[in-house]
């Protein structure tokens, strides 16, 4: 499924320091590729279902909110950047996400690299959700 935990955030002054994610980190599957995916504000990428793929995402900055489509059932999760949080989607979930803030970044590393043999696309409406 997924699974949401807070990042450790070292205060510094010259600027804090975010870890994101270790090689010893029970969310960490392998490495596949690294990418950013900017989100603009009411702007909607959705939807898809990795069939391999693990995504270990966190949002850079901004305000971005998740949807998950799990067992015929829909979960929302709203993700700040400003909150230090990891978001591991494991394989088999559809999901799509929103920006909402005015400037939006995520970054994901993936388990994998990016293919679009192993995952599933749905046009926005295919899956009944209210997304306003």
């Amino acid at each position: 499924m997924y699974s949401v935990k807070n990042l450790e955030r070292i205060s510094m002054e010259a600027g804090d320091i975010r870890k994101y994610l270790k090689l010893s980190d029970s969310e960490f599957s392998g490495f596949g590729e690294i990418y950013f995916s900017y989100a603009n504000k009411n702007f909607i990428k959705a939807w898809k279902k990795h069939n391999k793929m693990t995504m270990n995402i966190t949002v850079v900055y901004g305000e971005i909110k998740f949807v998950f489509y799990v067992d015929g059932n829909f979960k929302e999760l709203i993700l700040k950047g400003s909150e230090s949080k990891l978001l591991t989607v494991k394989p088999g979930i559809w999901f799509g996400f929103e920006g909402i803030g005015e400037n939006n970044l995520i970054c994901n590393i993936a388990n994998l690299e990016h293919s679009e043999d192993e995952l599933e696309r749905k046009e926005i409406l295919d899956l009944e959700y209210k997304w306003r």
